[in-house]
């Protein structure tokens, strides 16, 4: 057991830091384009400082002449059908760090999309650059697509992949996605308040649709027939009936239930609501009906009408606002509306924000406001979702922006009624909604605990109305005079914000709203009009928050320059994305404009690089880097939010042009305060929430203060116990997880337990004391993290399991792969061990279909296309299961055409392939062998046009064998009657047995030529004939080794062209069918009587099934497929089975212990196939029914065998003399394991 404190080293705060741009500017603003519908759609910065701009426009013919291009694939992104009105051009910019230069550009051709709506990384603002991610608008819908580099490692050249999003309206145009740390994307799809269907769902990092194990909605395959299918259950492993392949959360009214509760104890639980109230329903979507969702029978559970009798709207789907996933652990965080009506019958909509872990377990979710009688009335929706990753632990946070129509009648919360922040300071910016107008829209900043959802601060963002009771002037200076929203009652302008939203490395919050007299801080590049000065101008506002939502440091509009009189000129921008940048932020937009005419006044443009312009032709791109102040005061803090006693803190200087600095450290600090520039090491002498203030200047006249609330905090107490104590025995077994003894949890900590688990892989539980199944022996990784306050104490430790089940693997191969059609594919399991139960479904078209036995399996496909197989493996405690997608390709046409002159010979002929593919390979046999080897090379071409010369008269077999690329070979056969004047010498054979034989199986040919008194035949029988060539005129003991299609070849006579004459036949050579089987005991153990016995063989077309169950019984099951026998008394039974397809015979006899000796280590089992020999002997292949490379195998073949005895497990050719004897050949195998356990079978083979 382990123990360990929370020591941070310089974290996120120091990293964003390290990778600002050490370049200092003041603000530039510029347009870009030449009147081609340009568009910068959105902005990000790279850890080298450079910073990437994702857009759209007609064409690049604006860009400079000397910017290297870089045109990348769609692959198979979907934009059939896109109209001439949106074939743009979608391109990506990488400028320097100063703007001033465009580096590169990566760009796809006008049409293969619309544009690129957003850039994405797997890596926390501010942290080196990870794998870069892109979105944007299709015709149908949007795209999701990785590319394979990300700038700073080098240009990007292809998508590594991309994926079809079907989608409309707000999830079409705002595309809420977000890439985690692993690199799974998480997205909505479908339709907003509408009646199709609407959800979120997660890619692997291969772009492939994710199983998320917790989650409640899975779509997958069933086990019986392989078909799809999918519904409502979790885990995901957890139907016995389906293979599980991908997941979701539906956000739709249907039968799924995957946000309702399945019990009356959840549905009833009362719950803290995040704010000091409660909540009822362990799930947001209880809020809606009466009862849980019965989800065997959920339309059974359908009435609608919750606790506060709120009921679901008339349209189907809900719009989904947000998406956001953590980073650092891969949690996944969803901001939906709900369309409802409320008990009078009026429509709204109902917010949510929900958390999962990156299982798909349900950490918390949060209403936004208290639930209540009253409702909650007219709309509220959610707009973003965000993560502020300057702070770790308990004050790590959501930042989440909402929205509500007018005055709600239970408002969203206000920021001075924060009830679960000790650290709030009791009011925010903008507390509430004021004034009388509800015909409007106003923005609404949360930020949430990412741990439980309770919320930390809040604050209203709308602009002034101009009517109502304006309050007095903020006392901050930096507010340049506006009316206080906290005092007063002023009506307020709508607030509607974009989807992007940051927070920077002290957790200032950077949004982009767009409003009327938004209210403007004294360092903006574009004030607005306050409310006394006439009507301002509506336009997009980049607004910058402290981190407690408290004031601004930064609030500009960015629109084209109004008339203070009427607002005319401006309200011609958008602005659609932002990045935060050191003492500053950079955003990107457009402005208006049609037909070569922009829109309204022009935005003020200043310090204009060499690729932009000063005015707009038309609709044309903005950015905007906008600098905050001449001196602002930063820094930070390692641990971040807080630290435990008595560690040192240290805190860092990154102020913007400081030349003095002032610190206070707080209560009980030691130092108390400094003087000097830093770092600093700080302790404290007791816990409790501690001001730090540093106040800087330029050594002038500017200067700037900055606080932070810092906590310091006792540390709790972390020990893991376990009980039961020591070693668990067997697996599966239960185990109760403590974290202190048997001493009572502290409500005021917070809990997380982390277990690596064997089977689940990370589970993790989030309450004090939790029971966990251990399913299977090994070694399992426990962590325990307690939080009280800042401080976080670990616990760890390792269980161990012994005994019981062990873990199963269920990959298979595929060989060949890609398999062709009508050719055997054979699946098999890469490691066997531990597992009891097999269950395989082989896809669409194969045959067998399914089998329940271990394999290899032998497998044909009838049909091409895309298959997909699996592998259900058990232990007798849990399954596992694999899946693998791949293609069948369709047969290879291998037909030929025949020209030429065969009345006289020489005959010269022409074979033609049907299909001509020069990537193709070609393999001609032009059925006439010769025992020369010189004259025998003539007989076969790799040339795509076969041409060959027969000297003989006959008939002669051809074979053309072609392979294209992709290995899927075809022969086809033809013949050819050459017809000389000569009818009295005739070639002729014939072959016994007649038509087809099996492999190994001995033929004979006799010589039926007429005409050539005497002369002996030439025989050419094949590369795999045993013999491939002979003379004679009757041939005997003649097999094939391989099954398939055999030429066999005649010719006769002197060598003289008159006087010689060839015989060719097509001949089918069959493989043995597969005997083996195994078996179970249908009722538990062997040691029950009477005991049921299944016995389970190889399933294939066409085989014939004969049981002999070893008891001398007699009934219908002994032609069974899979037949249940019973046995009633006690003793070791020789069970045989005899397998027949296409008059091929396999036999495989195995001992199965009934009653005693079921635990026996070794049993043995014995695989015959008869084959036939010639008429003097007779020849049987024996090989053992397992194989283990550690057992030793010894074989007695009985009196007349050549040979006598053998060891291994085979297979073994024996061959016996004395046929005239009708006694059964008796065949005796001892199989011994490595401890001295051995089995003896004996056969007798008639």
């Amino acid at each position: 057991m382990s123990k360990q404190l929370r020591k941070s080293s310089l974290l996120y705060i120091l990293l964003f830091l390290s990778f600002l741009p050490s370049y200092g500017q003041s603000n530039l603003v510029t347009y870009a384009g030449n009147s081609r519908d340009e568009s910068f759609n959105a902005v990000i910065q790279l850890s080298d400082g450079s910073f990437l701009v994702g857009g759209h426009a007609r064409d690049l013919n604006w860009l400079p002449s000397n910017v290297k291009k870089t045109v990348i694939n769609p692959l198979d992104i979907d934009n059939t059908g896109v109209p001439t009105s949106q074939r743009f051009t979608a391109f990506i910019l990488h400028l320097t760090e100063d703007v001033q230069q465009i580096l590169q550009v990566v760009y796809f051709r006008a049409g293969a999309v619309i544009d690129i709506t957003h850039l994405k990384t797997t890596n926390p603002t501010g942290s080196t650059t990870g794998d870069l991610y892109i979105s944007g608008k299709r015709q149908g819908g949007y795209y999701l697509a990785k590319l394979n580099n990300n700038f700073v490692n080098g240009v990007p050249t292809q998508l590594d992949w991309a994926f079809n999003v079907e989608a409309s309206g707000d999830h079409r145009e705002r595309q809420p996605w977000d890439v985690g740390g692993n690199g799974k994307v998480v997205f909505a799809e479908g339709d907003p308040n509408d009646n199709t269907w609407a959800a979120v769902r997660r890619l692997t990092a291969d772009g492939a649709p994710d199983l998320v194990p917790n989650w409640r909605f899975h779509w997958g395959l069933k086990k019986s027939d392989g078909a799809f299918t999918s519904g409502a259950w979790t885990p995901a492993q957890n139907n016995p009936e389906v293979v599980p392949i991908y997941s979701g959360v539906p956000f739709v009214n249907d039968l799924s239930c995957s946000m309702r509760s399945w019990s009356a104890t959840d549905y009833n639980q009362v719950l803290p609501d995040g704010n000091g109230g409660t909540k009822q329903g362990t799930w947001p979507m209880d809020y809606f009906f009466n009862s849980p969702c019965n989800i065997q029978n959920p339309e059974t559970t359908m009435n609608l009408g919750g606790y506060t009798n709120y009921r679901l709207g008339d349209r189907t789907t809900h719009r989904i606002g947000g998406i956001v996933v953590d980073k650092r652990n891969n949690h996944i965080y969803i901001g939906s509306s709900i369309n409802s009506i409320t008990r009078t019958g009026r429509p709204d909509f109902e917010p949510i924000v929900i958390a999962f872990t990156d299982q798909g377990t349900l950490k918390w979710w949060s209403r936004l406001y208290t639930e209540n009688n009253n409702q909650s009335p007219p709309f509220q929706h959610i707009d973003a979702l965000g993560i502020d990753y300057s702070q770790e632990g308990p004050s790590s946070s959501l930042i989440v922006i909402a929205r509500q129509q007018g005055k709600s009648t239970t408002d969203l919360w206000a920021g001075n009624q924060v009830n679960t922040n000790g650290m709030n300071p009791g009011f925010s910016f903008h507390n509430e909604f004021t004034g009388s107008n509800t015909n409007v829209e106003i923005s609404w900043l949360g930020k949430l605990r990412l741990n439980n959802g309770d919320l930390l601060y809040s604050a209203y963002m709308g602009g002034y109305e101009g009517s109502g009771t304006l309050g007095a002037p903020y006392t901050d200076p930096n507010l340049d005079g506006w009316p206080d929203h906290n005092s007063g009652n002023a009506n307020l302008s709508s607030a509607r914000s974009q989807i992007d939203i940051h927070t920077d490395a002290v957790g200032n919050v950077y949004v982009i709203s767009r409003s009327r007299a938004f209210a403007s801080t004294a360092n903006a590049y574009q004030k607005q009009d306050k409310p006394s000065a006439g009507p301002s101008s509506n336009g997009p506002n980049v607004r910058v928050y402290t981190p407690d939502l408290t004031t601004l440091v930064y609030s500009s509009i960015l629109t084209g320059v109004w008339n203070p009189s009427n607002g005319a000129g401006g309200n011609n921008t958008d602005l659609y994305s932002l990045y935060p940048v050191h003492n500053g932020v950079i955003t990107v937009g457009k402005h208006f404009g049609k037909n070569g005419s922009s829109f309204g006044q022009n935005i003020p443009t200043t310090n204009i690089p060499p690729w932009g312009r000063d005015t707009p032709q038309s609709e044309e791109a903005i950015l905007a880097y906008l600098s905050f102040s001449e001196v602002e005061a930063i820094f930070t803090v390692d641990p971040l939010g807080g630290i435990c006693l008595p560690d040192t803190a240290v805190f860092t200087d990154s102020s913007f042009n400081a030349q003095t600095w002032q610190w206070d450290f707080g209560q009980d600090a030691v130092p108390p305060t400094a003087s000097t520039k830093g770092p600093h090491q700080v302790q404290w002498t007791s816990p409790g929430e501690k001001t730090i203030s540093l106040i800087v200047t330029d050594g002038g006249s500017l200067s700037d203060t900055s606080t932070m609330r810092y906590v310091v905090s006792a540390v709790p107490p972390a020990n893991i116990a376990v009980v039961p104590t020591g070693v668990l025995s067997p697996a599966p077994v239960s185990a109760s997880l403590r974290p202190n003894g048997n001493s009572a949890p502290n409500p005021n900590y917070l809990y997380e337990w982390q277990i690596q688990d064997l089977v689940d892989g990370v589970v993790t539980y989030n309450t004090p004391i939790n029971d966990h199944t251990f399913k299977v022996a090994g070694e399992y990784f426990v962590q325990l993290a307690v939080t009280n306050g800042a401080c976080t104490n670990y616990d760890t430790m390792t269980i161990v399991v012994e005994d019981g089940a062990g873990d199963i693997d269920p990959n298979f191969t595929v060989n060949p792969d890609p398999p062709c059609i009508n050719s055997p594919v054979i699946f098999e399991q890469v490691n066997e061990e531990n597992a009891t139960s097999w269950q395989w479904s082989f896809g669409e078209g194969a045959s067998p279909a399914t089998s329940n036995v271990r394999g290899p399996h032998e497998v044909y496909y009838s049909t091409p296309g895309p298959k997909v197989a699996m592998l259900v493996v058990g232990n007798g405690v849990f399954e596992r299961t694999f899946i693998y997608s791949f293609f069948v390709s369709a047969e290879t046409d291998a037909s030929f055409s025949i020209s030429g002159d065969g009345s006289q010979v020489p005959a010269s002929f022409t074979f033609t392939p049907t299909n001509q593919d020069p990537a193709a390979q070609y393999e001609w046999n032009f059925g006439h062998p010769s025992t020369d080897e010189e004259e025998n090379k003539s007989n076969t071409s790799t040339e795509m046009i076969g041409e060959h010369e027969y000297p003989y008269g006959g008939l002669y077999i051809i074979s053309l064998t072609v392979t294209p690329p992709n290995g899927c070979s075809n022969t086809y056969y033809d013949s050819i009657l050459i017809e000389v004047d000569d009818l009295e010498k005739e070639a002729d054979f014939t072959i016994a047995p007649a038509n087809h034989t099996c492999v190994l199986n001995s033929v004979t040919l006799t010589d039926m030529s007429r005409g050539f008194q005497g002369e002996s035949p030439r025989w050419f029988l094949g590369k795999d004939a045993e013999p491939d060539t002979a003379q004679g005129f009757t041939v005997d003991s003649v097999y094939w080794t391989t099954p398939g299609k055999k030429v066999i070849t005649q010719i006769v006579g002197s060598g003289d062209p008159q006087n010689t004459k060839v015989y060719s036949m097509l001949y089918e050579v069959f493989p043995y069918p597969n005997a083996a089987f195994v078996h179970s005991y249908e009722e538990g153990s062997c040691d029950n009587l009477p005991a049921k016995v299944r016995f389970t063989p190889q399933f294939a077309a066409g085989n014939f099934y004969e049981w002999d169950f070893g008891d001398g019984s007699t009934d219908a099951s002994q032609r069974s497929s899979s037949p249940v026998h019973e046995y009633t008394t006690p003793g070791v039974y020789t069970v045989t089975l005899t397998v027949t397809n296409n008059g091929c015979k396999s036999v495989m006899s195995q001992n199965i212990p009934i009653g005693s000796n079921c635990d026996q280590a070794v049993t043995a089992g014995i695989i015959v196939n008869p084959a036939r020999n010639d008429c003097a002997s007779q020849r049987y292949i024996y090989q053992s029914a397992t194989v283990n490379s550690n057992y030793t195998y010894e074989w007695n073949f009985g009196p007349g065998a050549d040979p006598p005895t053998a060891s291994g497990p085979g297979p073994h050719q024996v061959s016996y003399g004395d046929t005239d004897s009708d006694d059964p050949r008796e065949v005796t195998l001892t199989v011994t394991d490595e401890q001295g356990n051995s089995d003896t079978i004996t056969l007798q083979v008639p």
